[in-house]
């Protein structure tokens, strides 16, 4: 075995450093452009450009993993108030994104739950989808709005919602599909 000398002293850790920040700060920097065919690339038109259901201009499925929350859907929650109707309308606004209206309403076990609706936009966060508040339709006096994480799986055919109410004084919430 050849023994061989080793550098010794601050060089090396500090020489790595400096490489991790130039990398972190290289890569913090958005893209920008207009995306094109590299030269000599084959193009084709597109096959239709029409958005039905949920389809994108360029007729790909939109929303990936988000696909199947699409749809309307019912059930209750439960914060400070009680036993809440629930109904949520979810249409897909990009591939990593949906719009959600949350209505809710009274029911018989709550009779006097207010009537409103409010805006959220939801998304994953890592592995958790999260539904967060944006604004409000329709405010009934005290009302306040929440946000959602979801704890049931995302997969294709389910019929069942249901997560975390993000607020305090509240449980949960379940849906199922309309």
């Amino acid at each position: 075995m050849i023994d061989r000398p080793r550098r010794r002293g601050p060089a090396g850790p500090v020489l790595l450093l400096a490489t991790l920040v130039l990398m972190l700060v290289a890569c913090s920097k958005p893209v920008t452009g207009t995306p094109a065919a590299a030269p000599g690339a084959e193009t084709r038109e597109e096959e239709t450009t029409t958005t039905t259901g949920t389809e994108t201009a360029a007729g790909t499925t939109a929303s990936g993993d988000l696909e199947p929350l699409l749809g309307d859907w019912s059930g209750e929650y439960t914060c400070l108030q009680g036993e809440t109707g629930l109904r949520m309308a979810i249409e897909a606004v990009d591939e990593s994104s949906v719009k959600v209206v949350f209505e809710f309403f009274p029911v018989p076990e709550n009779p006097s739950a207010e009537t409103g609706s409010f805006e959220m936009v939801g998304a994953f966060s890592g592995e958790q989808l999260q539904f967060k508040q944006k604004k409000w339709i329709d405010q009934p006096s005290g009302y306040q709005m929440v946000d959602l994480v979801v704890t049931s799986p995302v997969e294709p055919g389910m019929n069942v919602l249901s997560g975390d109410v993000e607020s305090e004084g509240c449980k949960g919430f379940s849906v199922r599909r309309e």
